[in-house]
């Protein structure tokens, strides 16, 4: 049975907050875009190795989060 998106959303995070960054790695597009909102602002991520390096710093630095939830939602539905 195939993984659902939401499993893996869950594993990515997962994978974040223990800094197993080869998973991270596998998860991030080599062109994701990461920013809060403003594509062009301080700290805004053009590809996998700009938001590893944010990802790597934050959790050097003791982030923490807790994963709430994660909604499946369809194509286009949001």
């Amino acid at each position: 049975m195939a993984e659902t998106n939401v499993e893996i959303a869950r594993r990515g995070f997962a994978a974040v907050l223990s800094g197993d960054f080869d998973a991270v790695t596998e998860f991030l597009d080599p062109d994701v875009k990461w920013h809060g909102g403003d594509p062009d602002g301080e700290g805004a991520c053009r590809n996998r190795d700009q938001a590893l390096e944010v990802i790597r710093k934050a959790f050097d630095q003791g982030f923490a989060a807790d994963l709430v939830n994660v909604i499946a939602r369809g194509i286009g539905s949001w």
